[in-house]
């Protein structure tokens, strides 16, 4: 009698281990490949469906490189920023980018490579807090921009950097970088802290969250046509590709 229940106690224990790793791995990025990039500190990506590439930006060598799916350098360009944080791409092709500690947003142009600098107000309680995501919304042709935390904060730019609107960010402890899904009209948010990836509404508000498991994930592109994502490690200098998640 006592070995059956043990028997019993054994397979209840079994199943119910069981049960809690499929709802672990329900919420596990599925990795495909990992690629290691020759450039230090990438803290930035934004998937270019025109050139099937990624634009990356290092807060290291501060510069803005076109790389393949794979982490091989195809480009840099000549602009130098100051402490680089994200990068994005309208539908001109233009490339803006965020200067982290300097509170600002830079556009340069695609044809004359001439730059002009916004200056985004937002408060915050340390100056390596402060600007780390930055996307495109090509349908409402606007940008997000993601303050890291001390607050975490999402704003709404339009295009002439105009604030449209403000939601306050807590469901994870920092924001790393974001990226806007075109097909499913969400956004994509990273924390590096929590190594988490979070699908959310356009306001900011979390819908669902994944485990990521990198180290100090800062840079992240999507390509939706291939239902690939991309993460950027600052601390390995890796590109991650995972399969992007059934929603």
């Amino acid at each position: 009698m006592n070995r059956f229940f043990i028997l019993l106690a054994f397979s209840f224990l079994f199943f119910s281990c069981r049960k809690d790793e499929e709802q672990t791995d329900d919420n596990l990025l599925k990795l495909i490949s990992e690629f290691s990039i020759d450039i230090e500190e990438p803290s930035g990506l934004v998937y270019d469906a025109v050139a099937n590439s990624i634009w990356l930006v290092s807060d290291n060598t501060n510069k803005i490189y076109k790389i393949s799916s794979e982490g091989r350098i195809f480009q840099s360009l000549n602009y130098i920023g100051n402490d680089l944080e994200a990068v994005a791409l309208d539908e001109d092709r233009n490339i803006w980018v965020a200067e982290e500690r300097l509170r600002r947003i830079v556009k340069i142009d695609k044809i004359t490579n001439d730059t002009i600098s916004y200056k985004i107000q937002v408060e915050n309680n340390s100056d390596n807090s402060g600007l780390e995501g930055l996307t495109y919304n090509s349908n409402d042709k606007c940008f997000y921009i993601l303050n890291e935390k001390n607050p975490g904060k999402l704003l709404k730019y339009s295009k002439q950097m105009q604030i449209l609107s403000s939601f306050s960010l807590s469901f994870a402890n920092d924001n790393s970088e974001l990226a806007y899904d075109v097909v499913h009209n969400k956004l994509w948010i990273l924390s590096d802290e929590d190594q988490s990836l979070n699908y959310c509404e356009l306001n900011g508000q979390l819908i669902k969250s994944y485990k990521t498991n990198i180290i100090q994930a800062e840079g992240l592109a999507i390509d939706t046509a291939n239902h690939l994502m991309y993460i950027a490690s600052d601390q390995t200098a890796k590109l991650y590709q995972f399969e992007y998640p059934n929603l």
